[in-house]
C-alpha cells in the first residue's frame, strides 16, 4: 500500500499557468472521454463538447490558488455520468490528472464502500475523495428503492481514510448535509449550486487546510513516539 510522504504531497508537475502544447493535448485526451454522450443519455441530457486548446487555457488561467491540486490523483463518487462536466472538466484541468469518477448504479452501501477499501489498497493510492451527497438512479425512471448518502460511505471509510491519509470532501446542492459530512468525519463541504471555477478553488482550499492538518498531526506523533 502507498503511504502518504512525510511532505510535499502531491508534488507538482509544473509551475502555475505554465502547461505546455503537449501537455494541453493530453488533457483534451482525458477530456473526449468526459463528454462523450451515450445514446441513452440524450433524451436527459444535451450533446456536449469538450473544449479546445484554447479554451483550456483561459480556463486554467481563470482558477485561482489551485495549484495544491497539480498532480493530485481524485476519486470522485458520483450518481451520474453527465452531471457537473464543467466542474470535472476544471477538476481534472486543476490537477493536471485523470478524475477518476465512480459512479453509482444501485449498489448498496455495503458494497460501494467495500469497492473503495480496495480501491485504497491498490497502488498507487489516491489524494483526495470528493462524495456526493445523495446517490440515486438518474435520470429516474422509476421511484428509487433507496437513497445512498455520501456521508455515509465516508463515516464508514473513516479508518482507512485516515490510516491512508487521504481527505474526503463532500459535495452536494444540499447545504444542510454539511453538518452530516461533518459528523462523519469528512474535511470539508463544497456546494454544488455555486459556480464551478468557485468550487474547483474550494475544493484546492479545503484540501490544502486538510494537508496541513495531517503534517501538524504526524509531527505530534513524531514527538510523542521520540
Amino acid at each position: 500500500m502507498e503511504r502518504l510522504p512525510y511532505r510535499g504531497r502531491p508534488v507538482r508537475e509544473e509551475e502555475a499557468g505554465d502547461v505546455s502544447p503537449d501537455q494541453l493535448e493530453r488533457l483534451q485526451s482525458l477530456l473526449r472521454e468526459q463528454y462523450k454522450m451515450r445514446p441513452v443519455w440524450r433524451r436527459y441530457f444535451p450533446r456536449r463538447h469538450s473544449p479546445t486548446q484554447k479554451q483550456m487555457r483561459h480556463m486554467i488561467d481563470d482558477q485561482k490558488g489551485t495549484e495544491v491540486l497539480h498532480g493530485a490523483k481524485i476519486l470522485y463518487l458520483d450518481d451520474g455520468p453527465q452531471c457537473h462536466p464543467e466542474f470535472v472538466t476544471r477538476l481534472i484541468l486543476a490537477s493536471r490528472r485523470r478524475v477518476e469518477r465512480i459512479f453509482y448504479h444501485g449498489e448498496s452501501l455495503g458494497e460501494i464502500v467495500a469497492y473503495f477499501r480496495e480501491r485504497l489498497r491498490r497502488c498507487p493510492s489516491p489524494h483526495l475523495l470528493i462524495a456526493d451527497g445523495n446517490l440515486e438512479m438518474l435520470p429516474s425512471l422509476e421511484p428509487a428503492d433507496h437513497v445512498v448518502h455520501g456521508y455515509d460511505v465516508v463515516g464508514r471509510l473513516s479508518g482507512d481514510l485516515s490510516r491512508t491519509g487521504v481527505p474526503a470532501i463532500g459535495f452536494s446542492s444540499d447545504a444542510t448535509l454539511r453538518k452530516e459530512f461533518r459528523a462523519a468525519g469528512a474535511d470539508g463541504f463544497v456546494r454544488k449550486t455555486i459556480p464551478p471555477i468557485a468550487a474547483v478553488e474550494e475544493v484546492a482550499a479545503l484540501y490544502r487546510r486538510a494537508i496541513e492538518s495531517l503534517h501538524q498531526r504526524r509531527d505530534w506523533e513524531f514527538i510523542e513516539q521520540d
